[in-house]
């Protein structure tokens, strides 16, 4: 390479991550001249560095990301040294450098240039040394937005209730003399634009990695071997969205948009991979599908158009890694290896074709040329049907069974009410039948199955269904979350109970579940709303009120209720009610995160 940049390139790539070094690559072959600034010293992100290896769920990686693979897994069973983590990053590297791309390591990108809502090129420091270099399209694969967020683009933060993301992996690589691996545990939550946050976070969860026996390690870590450092990149799951001219959102998924979406350029397939432990703080549609019909494992087909990946109102930039234009709720799925593989590619061709054009205008690009030039895709969306379009008798015979998930949803996709209805006045008391299709038609928002959901609460009902491989929810508190669902104000008082009964089993499902049900409550009935801001308030001002989950992956059961308190908190303050919320929280032992939380809560007072 070069010793020193160009002036002027077709295309510049921030980040040679999963995403950038597959759109760098896929550019260059284009025959457009392309740049590549890299924070760290080697291509591959969390692949490599990251330790992350191989693609969760789904068919194998097709189109280059399928190519670079199979060349990968090649050179790794000739004896590649270092396994997958370390040969992943020559080999990247050596495609980009075949097809010229001028690759800078060591940089840091800290301005964008532009020309009203035109990109044109980019700043960045490197081995200090200012330069600069101009462009028709800048792809921004950094994760974290950086050149969208330099350049002023519109971001999503987050979820709804709190803007908090999905919960991140401190991730620690091991070795066993030929191979390196990366131990993926599950850490908390981590906000990764608070520089002293996030030092002290990665600080505090380092001690998930210290054992009182190393010498065991071998066995501990399974074929890994034994643990040698913390990777290069924490394993982050989540951060900013751009606003970008199409958003993928739940609802489409879910309430049919989805399927009318024009030309993807990319599918996703797999589940709703959430690592969050707070389920009743995420959306309700969210909750309908993990909580309500217990759905998590079930994998799905997830299309991304290519407007997902232009920032709105923006020409000569695209968002392509796991800050791409989809809702909280959808980047649980398309944050995934693979994905982010075929988005670069997708990216690199776009770009490519947009500079050759001379105009930089990522839209005006004809989408047929696009998809001439990807390896073609069949549209599987319609293999979704199998999850939500069930025949009446299956669904009828999924309701009966300890498998209900598929035909809960079904029932609701389709709006069975009839049937549900008619199922449920046939159907003993108590019987899996009449249980199921009371949850389903509280999923339609039908009341009609109120007196079995309430039952199901009172004997805390501990039927946990078998749908998913794992993350499956017991039907009593998935009960309790569809009455809040349903604004149920007959059942305030069993809500009550829940929430007074300290010895309850699976204590912090229900009493998380009651919270958010009292509060749905009393959004919808302003009469009652004063006495559940007396409880909840005083619920919350309780040192005593502790709640525990287990992170995922770990044997670690963090304190959770400090996020309850904030979000009831807020609440109060939403319906004028004085409170002490934020100084009790204050006062509890707090990771570095979550101070920083309760420091704002009372900030925004």
């Amino acid at each position: 390479m070069d010793k020193k940049p160009k002036s002027d390139y077709d295309v510049i790539v921030l980040g040679f991550g999963t995403a950038g070094a597959i759109a760098a690559i896929a550019a260059g072959r284009m025959g457009a001249s392309v740049l590549v600034l890299e924070q760290n010293t080697y291509a591959g992100g969390t692949q490599s560095g990251g330790g992350i290896t191989g693609f969760y769920g789904g068919p194998p990686p097709y189109g280059l990301t399928g190519e670079i693979n199979a060349k990968i897994k090649a050179a790794v069973e000739a004896g590649g040294y270092g396994g997958e983590l370390e040969v992943r990053k020559w080999i990247l590297e050596e495609e980009a450098l075949r097809v010229g791309v001028d690759i800078r390591y060591e940089t840091t990108c800290y301005d964008v240039q532009r020309e009203g809502r035109r990109v044109t090129g980019v700043r960045w420091g490197e081995s200090r040394v200012l330069c600069e270099a101009q462009c028709r399209v800048l792809i921004d694969s950094s994760a974290e937005a950086v050149a969208c967020r330099l350049v002023g683009c519109e971001l999503l933060s987050g979820r709804a209730t709190d803007g908090l993301y999905n919960t991140f992996t401190n991730t620690c690589l091991a070795s066993n003399g030929n191979r390196v691996a990366g131990l993926n545990f599950d850490a908390g939550r981590i906000n990764q634009y608070d520089p002293e946050v996030f030092s002290q976070t990665m600080l505090e969860t380092a001690a998930l990695h210290v054992l009182e026996d190393y010498s065991a390690d071998s066995t501990t870590c399974g074929r890994a071997g034994h643990r040698v450092a913390l990777s290069d990149l924490p394993g982050i799951r989540e951060g900013f969205h751009v606003l970008t001219e199409e958003v993928l959102t739940i609802d489409d998924m879910f309430m049919g948009d989805a399927a009318q979406l024009p030309d993807p350029v990319a599918y996703v397939f797999t589940n709703l991979d959430t690592h969050t432990n707070d389920m009743p703080l995420e959306s309700e549609l969210f909750q309908d599908w993990m909580v309500g019909a217990s759905m998590w494992g079930t994998q799905l087909w997830f299309p991304v158009i290519r407007e997902n990946l232009v920032p709105k109102g923006w020409i000569g930039i695209l968002a392509a890694a796991r800050h791409l234009g989809v809702d909280h709720d959808i980047g649980q799925a398309v944050r995934m290896n693979g994905p982010m593989g075929r988005i670069g590619e997708v990216a690199g061709v776009l770009a490519a074709l947009a500079a050759q054009a001379g105009h930089g205008d990522c839209l005006v690009v004809p989408i047929e040329n696009l998809k001439r030039r990807l390896e073609d895709i069949p549209d599987r969306r319609g293999e979704n049907e199998a999850v939500w379009g069930l025949p009446v008798e299956a669904i009828r015979a999924g309701l009966e069974s300890d498998r209900p998930g598929f035909a809960i949803w079904s029932a609701r996709h389709q709006r069975r009410v009839a049937e549900l209805r008619a199922w449920y006045a046939d159907a003993a008391p108590g019987s899996h039948l009449r249980r199921h299709a009371a949850m389903a038609l509280a999923l339609l928002g039908d009341r009609a199955g109120v007196d079995e959901l309430r039952q199901a609460v009172i004997e805390r009902d501990a039927f946990l269904p078998l749908t998913s491989r794992h993350s499956n929810h017991l039907r009593g508190y998935a009960c309790l979350y569809l009455l809040g669902r349903l604004r149920d104000v007959e059942s305030l008082e069993l809500f009550f109970d829940v929430l007074k009964d300290d010895a309850i089993q699976n204590k912090y499902e229900y009493h998380t579940h009651a919270v958010a049900a009292l509060i749905k409550v009393g959004e919808a009935h302003s009469d009652k709303r004063a006495a559940i801001a007396e409880f909840l308030r005083m619920l919350a001002e309780d040192p005593a009120w502790e709640l525990r989950a287990r992170l995922k992956e770990t044997q670690s059961y963090p304190r959770i209720d400090q996020l309850f308190r904030l979000r009831i908190a807020a609440v109060l303050r939403q319906w004028g009610v004085p409170n002490q919320i934020g100084q009790v929280v204050l006062a509890m032992p707090l990771n570095a995160h979550d101070r920083a939380l309760a420091e704002k809560c009372l900030a925004t007072r």
